[in-house]
């Protein structure tokens, strides 16, 4: 999702911290077709909160990330942890920040 998307969507539903297909796969080591197929396989994995343009699908991060421990997907919070601090130094990388 972009950062503009990001934004924007963070000024409409400010209290919840969203999360893409692309980052879904990412928490679950996963390609994107893989991510794509566990999120309509699994009649319990959370809804998406929403459908931005097109046909980008948005999740609750706090609901998949809960979703994934309860479901033994990952057994301890180091994946998530780790999905976390790639996003920071991606982030802080496109943002131009050294640190």
């Amino acid at each position: 999702m972009s950062l503009r998307a990001r934004t924007q969507l963070s000024t409409i539903l400010p209290n919840v911290n969203l999360m893409s297909l692309t980052e879904i796969a990412e928490l679950f080591g996963m390609t994107r077709s893989g991510a794509d197929k566990l999120v309509k396989r699994e009649a319990t994995f959370p809804a998406p909160v929403t459908v931005l343009t097109g046909r980008t699908r948005v999740w609750d991060r706090d609901a998949v990330e809960n979703w994934a421990h309860k479901s033994g997907r990952i057994e301890t919070w180091d994946a998530v942890d780790d999905l976390q601090l790639r996003r920071f130094i991606r982030h802080s990388h496109l943002n131009g920040s050294t640190g």
